[in-house]
């Protein structure tokens, strides 16, 4: 989780200063991998649940509490993944924002240019 959000946090300065078409490429590479993670955390959440509430009755009084322990950390984790996620696509946005930007920049500068050549037309 710590890599994805270096790596999210890199792409972020990135598409601000300098925004590529590759930089949605790597982040569309992250978003897969965090669906993925997001997958398995679900199942794991299903199965700590039952394992909490006592559904299954093989496990004894004594490491309940060992599971709701270790529930509270995978709710945590994620937490954090759906803060990743929408870190994402703050970075899509930032992204989009800055290449509008840039094509703003490029049309004003051909209405300055066309206003030139329109005069002596």
């Amino acid at each position: 989780m710590n890599n994805i959000y270096n790596e999210l946090e890199s792409l972020e300065k990135k598409s601000i200063t300098h925004p590529r078409t590759e930089m949605l490429n790597e982040v569309s590479v992250i978003k897969r991998k965090l669906f993925a993670f997001r997958r398995v955390l679900n199942h794991e959440r299903d199965m700590m649940i039952q394992l909490s509430r006592r559904e299954i009755k093989h496990i004894r009084t004594d490491t309940l509490i060992f599971m709701r322990d270790i529930y509270d950390d995978l709710l945590h984790v994620i937490d954090t993944e759906e803060a990743l996620s929408d870190m994402i696509s703050s970075i899509i946005e930032i992204y989009m924002s800055s290449v509008n930007n840039s094509t703003n920049q490029i049309i004003k500068v051909l209405t300055v240019v066309s206003s030139f050549v329109l005069i002596p037309t």
